[in-house]
């Protein structure tokens, strides 16, 4: 497994367009098989390196990128039984686990995105109004 990081460095070309950088690392592990004769699992790590352009719309709530970058992938799959203790980063602790595929090719990405953000704002609290005591 790998620990997800992500890391987003840009510059404003004007108040609505920004060029930027960004680095977005994931993985995760998912069965491929469901009988129990041969049971696999797939491990997926993917670190993506990209540059862009975005612009954004409304109030900068809308905002649209055209990315373009290299893509590491791995694909790996293992016996079911064989796990790893654990993974920091690239630090495999308790690799004894035997590769069932090739290693897949890493690639070029283009992408578009359209990302909108919701304007959250504090909730203001209301103080509490007294009420008039009558007594009779």
């Amino acid at each position: 497994m790998v620990i997800p990081n992500d890391a987003n460095l840009n510059y404003g070309l004007t108040d609505k367009t920004k060029i930027g950088i960004d680095y977005l690392g994931h993985g995760n592990s998912f069965r491929l098989t469901t009988d129990n004769i041969r049971s696999t699992y797939v491990e997926n790590n993917t670190l993506e390196f990209s540059s862009y352009l975005q612009h954004s719309l409304f109030n900068k709530n809308l905002l649209f990128r055209v990315k373009m970058g290299y893509a590491l992938n791995r694909y790996e799959v293992y016996p079911i039984d064989q796990k790893l203790d654990a993974e920091i980063l690239v630090l495999r602790i308790g690799q004894t686990r035997t590769l069932l595929n090739k290693d897949l090719s890493s690639t070029v990405f283009f992408k578009m995105e359209a990302i909108y953000r919701f304007d959250i704002k504090p909730v203001k609290i209301l103080e509490p109004v007294p009420l008039p005591l009558n007594f009779k």
